[in-house]
């Protein structure tokens, strides 16, 4: 090799990790009001997976703390092993009031709801308001990031966080988080009805801005059918499909064009009866009161054991 050749492979290679850090340092810069909790978060709380950072009350804050690892123990069980290596940083605010002022103060996304940062600042922030939906939306976010061999495409990954919005839970005596999943939003699953005529599996694996409402009907649909803990296990292994539709047509065990059929008549099928808006807003209550919500609401709702989700008697 001659000298001058070395000496440009050299300099490209300096230009390279020049660039790289210059990266580092930028990306640094963007996270760095975010990774340091901010004071008005006064109550701290660690648990085994969860570095907790609160301005709610102490009995809230035991509440949010068993919750976080109810879910955590919940979907490390039934779905898949967990991949986080170090406590998840949560940024607890109670209302509006508190999360508003410090979303606007550092350079995150600007939502109204809450959001995850991802594995390198590994931190999710929540405004309390948004409710434990939102929550967990960007719960199981995380545990994707940490867990999958490669980043599954956007819809997919988005379908699966929107399917965990909603839920019935409760403590039991034990302390032991019981909850369900598997019930239809009551404000995306209306819109995705109302627009059926014009749902399209191809728009929605191609767009780089999925619709969630139609990326999680498709989810519950999988559900309904029993496929959908087969459709997340496979994607979690998928080192070679990178837009996913691959692994939902060999789970389906039908073409895309055909998925689309299918969950088109059973969207256009569903009426917007009770069951749809059974679940106005998630939740999980003590022992206690869980005792006086199934009184309330014995006449009303059963127990569905196929389905493994509470549904309102015809």
């Amino acid at each position: 090799m001659k000298t001058g050749q070395f000496s440009l492979i050299r300099i490209a290679k300096l230009l390279a990790i020049s660039v790289l850090c210059v990266l580092a340092l930028l990306y640094i810069d963007y996270t760095y009001g975010l990774r340091r909790a901010p004071k008005s978060l006064a109550r701290q709380s660690k648990t085994e997976h969860f570095h907790i950072y609160a301005d709610v009350d102490e009995k809230t804050l035991r509440h949010y703390e068993n919750f976080f690892e109810g879910f955590y123990d919940y979907f490390n069980k039934e779905y898949f092993e967990i991949g986080q290596r170090r406590p998840l940083k949560v940024y607890l605010f109670s209302d509006v009031n508190s999360y508003g002022p410090y979303m606007l103060s550092v350079r995150g996304p600007r939502t109204p709801y809450g959001f995850y940062m991802g594995t390198w600042s590994n931190i999710i922030v929540v405004n309390r308001e948004s409710g434990l939906g939102t929550t967990t939306h960007e719960l199981v976010h995380h545990y994707i990031r940490t867990s999958f061999a490669r980043p599954p495409a956007e819809w997919a990954e988005e379908g699966i966080c929107v399917f965990f919005e909603k839920f019935i839970g409760h403590f039991d005596e034990d302390g032991e988080l019981n909850i369900s999943f598997g019930y239809f939003s009551n404000w995306r699953f209306p819109i995705t009805k109302k627009f059926v005529k014009w749902l399209s599996l191809d728009d929605l694996v191609t767009t780089n801005m999925p619709d969630q409402g139609i990326a999680g009907a498709l989810m519950l649909f999988l559900h309904k059918k029993g496929l959908f803990k087969e459709f997340v296990g496979q994607l979690r292994q998928a080192t070679d499909d990178p837009n996913g539709v691959a692994t939902l047509e060999k789970v389906y065990g039908k073409p895309l064009s055909v998925i689309e059929k299918d969950l088109q008549e059973w969207v256009r099928n569903q009426p917007i009866d009770e069951d749809v808006n059974l679940v106005q807003e998630s939740f999980v209550l003590p022992a206690d009161k869980w005792q006086i919500w199934l009184q309330e609401n014995n006449s009303r709702l059963y127990w569905d054991e196929n389905q493994q989700i509470y549904r309102v008697r015809k």
